[in-house]
C-alpha cells in the first residue's frame, strides 16, 4: 500500500502525530465552558452605524493555544465584502481566544496614506464543544459554538468605531487539525 505523502515526503500521519501535542494544547480551551449572557443593546458612537455581518472563518492550530486563518467577511448594511487574515491566541483563563482581524481594504486617512481596517474580538464558547477522539493521533473532531464581542478601543478604518456588537459563530475541527466556522452578528461600523 502506498504511503500518503506531501511534497516533502513526510507522511501525512507523522505529520498529524507530531502535531498531537499542539493541538491537545488548543482544544484544551474549547473544553472549558462559559457563562454567555445576552448580548446589550447596541449603541453605536456618533459618526458609526450597526451593521449586519456574516461570513466564514478557515483556520488551523499554529501553536499550542494559537490559531491562524482567513475571513471571508461580508457587511451587509454596506455591501463590503472583506478579505481578513485572523490571529486567535487563547485566554489564560481557557474559556476562549482574543482574535485579531486585519482585512484587505484601504482606507485613505493622510499625505495619501491608507490603513487596512482591523478589530480585536473577546471569543469565549458558549457550551463545552461536542468533540470525539480521532484515533490514537490524540487529535480530535467535533463542533463548538462561540460568541465574540469586539473590544472597545481596538477598531481601525471600517471598525474604528468599534465599542459594541455581538457575533454568533458554529464551527467544526476536524482530525486534520483544520477549524472552520460561519458566523453572523452585528457590529459598529464607522460611516
Amino acid at each position: 500500500m502506498k504511503k500518503n505523502t506531501n511534497r516533502r515526503g513526510s507522511s501525512l500521519m507523522g505529520r498529524l502525530t507530531n502535531r498531537a501535542p499542539m493541538m491537545a494544547a488548543v482544544l484544551l480551551t474549547i473544553g472549558v465552558p462559559s457563562v454567555v449572557s445576552a448580548a446589550p443593546p447596541l449603541l453605536c458612537a456618533p459618526g458609526s452605524q450597526v451593521a449586519t455581518v456574516q461570513g466564514k472563518i478557515q483556520n488551523n492550530a499554529i501553536a499550542p493555544g494559537e490559531t491562524l486563518g482567513v475571513v471571508a467577511l461580508n457587511v451587509l448594511d454596506t455591501r463590503q465584502r472583506l478579505k481578513c487574515g485572523i490571529h486567535g491566541v487563547a485566554t489564560a483563563d481557557g474559556s476562549g481566544f482574543t482574535h485579531t482581524l486585519v482585512c484587505d481594504d484601504e482606507i485613505p486617512v493622510a499625505l495619501g496614506t491608507s490603513l487596512h481596517s482591523q478589530v480585536t474580538l473577546d471569543t469565549r464558547f458558549v457550551a463545552p464543544p461536542l468533540l470525539q477522539p480521532c484515533g490514537p493521533s490524540g487529535l480530535v473532531y467535533g463542533s463548538f459554538k462561540e460568541i465574540s464581542d469586539p473590544v472597545p478601543g481596538t477598531g481601525r478604518g471600517l471598525f474604528a468605531a468599534t465599542g459594541g456588537g455581538r457575533i454568533f459563530v458554529e464551527g467544526t475541527i476536524n482530525c486534520a487539525a483544520a477549524i472552520d466556522m460561519k458566523f453572523h452578528g452585528s457590529i459598529c461600523v464607522s460611516q
